[in-house]
């Protein structure tokens, strides 16, 4: 295997430890001879770690040959690689993992070249020089040609997005945003590159299903792949995936959908820009995208337009892969997409249209036959909040907030009370709430957000897909918001879920967690995996 080259200099901080524990960083040779709580993990008493998000501020995780992983202390400073233990090797006068490629280092942490040193080292890719020492990896790209699963830097044959040893990954350009459908996720940049991984059936992760499967289970990507050609000249600046498709929504206002969209050339695995008739000229003013599981909207200054899956009224009486205005109503962008339905706030007024097999249209009427729909917009009643300024529309369930941060939901909910018709209000415990996020799929009656916080944290509520590893351990009752690993998230810019899987952006970096059946976890396989872990890049 080939460790990741990266080009230019670039500072990153090689963490240390600290501690009001004396006996933090002692020497040991066995568990028994360290304090509760510490693990003896290179001669050394240390907390047990599985990567370094799991480290107090600053800290490294380092991990031995049997896979252990346990924090970095100040007493790892050395001047030679005898001075470290357990196969460590002395770094710019700290010891550290060497390696080989990014499987010999901690989750997330990635394989550096030191040219200068002629070795590499795990780094931390979020590391900031203000959290440890400074240390300065400078250029060089190996010349060798590298196997077939390198990312490109060396010349391997396969590229997934590092050109000419172009680097890959927060370390260089933090992720602005992120978004996920069933069973996949993509994240976009700050410099509009645009990654996917996940579920790839479709080609909805990479535009170009893969030839096997990675995860064992059917076609994905376990590691994020860059998903290109994009019409040259073009940044993403936002993300909408639905059940077999991904959408980003471009910097000049253009649309571009890949895998089984729900446009014309429905099974294109090349991004393609959505298109208007009645003379194909593409979108060029889009301000806002929302995916459903088989419909697609979009906002542009006229109004919303839809494409897509009709049959249940969620296009307003349209049907089928061309975009038509099936809204003139002025929403601010607060409108969603759900499995069958839709919705949109006007003037502070929620309404909703589409299938209301499970009530989510919110109206308080008698219980609607299975095959009931709607395609006439119509307001929620007794949705018992202000005027609404945040809508979210998940598989069969919606959520609404108002400027005093109360949030109500209807439809069905897969807990106690599977169907509300009257909006029920959610207990969020104090806590103030933003950014709702839900998912699309059918089967998804998940809501998560943000608290506006500093740091800001993730809360999520209501049954998941798969409840096995979604909510941490020892949580009971999800129908009131849960906070979801405070300390281990950081500092949560944006959450996302598709239902099963939650993500959150963290300090320009994206960490996930839930099911991993078909990669969504970009780690490198279909794996259960405890907790929060950082995408793998």
């Amino acid at each position: 295997m080939i460790s990741r080259f990266r080009a230019g200099a670039l500072v990153l901080a090689i963490a240390l430890g600290c501690t009001e524990d004396l006996q933090l960083g002692g020497l040991c040779s066995y568990n028994s001879d360290c304090p509760s709580g510490l693990v003896c993990g290179f001669g050394r008493c240390r907390a047990e770690c599985q990567q370094s998000v799991d480290c107090p501020a600053g800290a490294m995780c380092l991990v031995d040959e049997s896979g252990v992983g346990s924090c970095s202390v100040v007493e790892d400073a050395c001047e030679r690689d005898a001075q470290c233990q357990g196969g460590l090797r002395c770094a710019l006068g700290r010891c550290v993992n060497g390696c080989e490629d990014d499987g010999d280092c901690a989750q997330g942490d990635q394989c550096w070249s030191v040219p200068a040193l002629d070795m590499a080292i795990c780094v931390d890719p979020r590391a900031r020089p203000e959290a440890g020492m400074p240390v300065e990896l400078d250029a060089g790209v190996d010349a060798s040609t590298g196997d077939d699963d390198d990312a490109g830097a060396d010349g391997g044959s396969s590229d997934a997005g590092i050109d000419g040893g172009t680097c890959r990954g927060p370390g260089c350009d933090p992720v602005r945003r992120v978004g996920l459908g069933w069973q996949h996720a993509c994240a976009v940049t700050e410099a509009g590159r645009v990654w996917c991984w996940g579920r790839d059936v479709a080609g909805e992760s990479s535009g170009v299903r893969p030839d096997t499967a990675e995860c064992g289970v059917e076609y994905c990507r376990t590691r994020p792949i860059e998903v290109r050609p994009f019409e040259e000249g073009r940044r993403a600046v936002d993300l909408a995936l639905g059940d077999s498709y991904s959408c980003a929504l471009m910097e000049d206002g253009s649309i571009q959908c890949w895998g089984a969209r729900p446009t014309p050339e429905p099974l294109s695995r090349t991004p393609a820009l959505v298109e208007l008739p009645p003379n194909g000229e593409p979108v060029r003013d889009a301000i806002a995208i929302r995916a459903g599981r088989s419909h697609f909207l979009f906002e542009l200054a006229a109004g919303i337009y839809g494409a897509g899956d009709g049959t249940r009224g969620e296009l307003e009486g349209a049907d089928g892969p061309t975009p038509v205005r099936i809204d003139d109503r002025p929403t601010s962008s607060r409108f969603g997409a759900g499995a069958f339905f839709s919705c949109s706030v006007e003037s502070g007024v929620a309404s909703c249209w589409g299938s209301n097999r499970f009530r989510q249209l919110g109206r308080a009427e008698p219980a609607p036959a299975d095959d009931a729909f709607d395609p006439q917009p119509a307001p929620v009643e007794s949705i018992g909040i202000g005027p609404v300024i945040d809508l979210v529309v998940g598989g069969q369930h919606a959520c609404a907030e108002d400027a005093d941060a109360v949030i109500t939901c209807w439809g069905h909910s897969r807990d106690a009370t599977p169907t509300l018709a009257v909006p029920a209000r959610v207990i969020t415990g104090g806590a103030v709430l933003r950014d709702l996020a839900s998912a699309s799929s059918a089967d998804h009656q998940l809501t998560c957000a943000r608290s506006d916080t500093s740091p800001s944290r993730a809360y999520c509520w209501g049954r998941p897909s798969s409840f096995l590893r979604f909510y941490p351990e020892g949580t009971l009752d999800t129908t009131r918001a849960v906070a979801m690993w405070p300390t281990m998230l950081g500092d949560v810019a944006q959450v996302a879920t598709d239902g099963g899987t939650g993500c959150v952006v963290s300090d320009g970096d994206v960490l996930c967690w839930g099911d991993n059946s078909a990669g969504q976890l970009a780690q490198g396989d279909g794996a259960g995996h405890s907790g929060p872990v950082r995408v793998r890049w």
